[in-house]
């Protein structure tokens, strides 16, 4: 638990140690997001979404001492005019605008190339601070960062708090072995009732650990124009519609446990679905953090996380069928057809509705 929380703090300090300006004495005192574009069909359009190259002009200015400067946790590649001028950088590259304009001629056209996107990327210009106000800059831009910190913390507290209320609970929600355990032990079975108010909190923190994971799934790798109150509003948004889904997916299962003579096992059935739900979730959530908190982030990264997910997902249905084969007297057809109408068939609707 002291690693876990060491490395969380260790995380947060090294995400907001990047908003230091490079040079003293100097402000900010124009941005170039604006002004991004790509380069496509052999013409500039204004940039939409994520890229893995943009571009924006350089123009002539009587600003004492301006620099370009650009930064970017992953690597990147400068252009000037379409031709490489630098390659294999990371973190904040700072050009003297009066070297710029002996060297290529101003105005000039600079682009910044990163495999990884320009989701992180960041491109101002810098003059003496003397005599100068520091430009506010609009924090739209780090509202998703600022998000993925205070939304993780959040639930890291909550994860506390439910350790602290049930140690006993808790270990029985995190424990990996024993969603491939055949047999579960009698007094587990006594936390499986879903309806107390222990276990709601549970489901609670496990419909926040979702939409976090959702919210950043979606977000990842993009350019948004949203602050940190609208994601947090997001952010509860879709929890309140996961706590609404998996409430209606209770009552079904309990409706399909009895039409099927199986209302025995309806808790143990949700219990375990929201015991892999959370698993999966927090697994998917640290790699995220990992990636994306130390600048190693892809727009991809979700895109291969995806088929794990649903691996894991199709292993924990395979291994609740096991258990409760060992627990029926019920023909391997009828256990195989109440599953797919109770539990598989509601899990990929699920997906297809969130993902998709």
């Amino acid at each position: 638990m002291r690693v876990v929380l060491g490395l969380l703090a260790f995380w947060c300090a090294h995400a907001l140690a990047a908003q230091d300006l490079p040079y003293p004495d100097t402000a900010i005192v124009y941005d170039y997001r604006p002004d991004w574009q790509v380069y496509e069909g052999d013409r500039y359009q204004p940039l939409a979404g994520d890229a893995q190259a943009i571009y924006f002009p350089i123009t002539r200015t009587n600003e004492t001492g301006a620099r370009i400067c650009v930064s970017q946790p992953t690597r990147f590649s400068l252009l000037i005019n379409g031709r490489l001028c630098r390659a294999d950088l990371r973190g904040t590259v700072c050009l003297p605008l009066d070297s710029l304009g002996e060297s290529a001629g101003l105005p000039l056209t600079l682009g910044v190339y990163s495999e990884a996107g320009v989701s992180r990327l960041t491109t101002h210009r810098l003059a003496a601070s003397v005599g100068r106000e520091l430009l506010r800059l609009p924090r739209s831009s780090d509202g998703f960062y600022q998000f993925t910190i205070l939304a993780a913390l959040l639930l890291f507290a909550f994860f506390l708090v439910l350790l602290r209320a049930s140690p006993k609970l808790m270990q029985d929600y995190v424990d990996v072995s024993r969603v491939f355990a055949i047999r579960e032990r009698d007094e587990n079975l006594q936390a499986t009732r879903i309806t107390s108010s222990i276990n709601i909190l549970f489901l609670v923190f496990c419909c926040l650990l979702c939409a976090y994971v959702l919210l950043i799934s979606l977000n990842y790798g993009q350019v948004q124009a949203v602050t940190l109150s609208g994601f947090l509003w997001r952010w509860f948004v879709f929890a309140f519609v996961f706590f609404g889904s998996f409430a209606i997916k209770f009552v079904l299962t309990q409706l399909w446990a009895v039409a099927f003579l199986m209302e025995e096992f309806s808790s143990l059935q949700f219990f375990n679905f929201v015991r892999i739900l959370i698993q999966t979730c927090a697994g998917v959530a640290l790699v995220g953090l990992v990636f994306y908190g130390f600048g190693l982030s892809r727009q991809s990264l979700f895109q291969w996380l995806q088929p794990i997910v649903n691996i894991a997902l199709a292993v924990a249905t395979v291994f609740l069928f096991l258990k409760l084969m060992g627990r029926t007297r019920q023909s391997l057809f009828h256990l195989f057809f109440y599953l797919c109408v109770s539990e598989i068939i509601p899990l990929v609707v699920l997906i297809k509705v969130f993902l998709y």
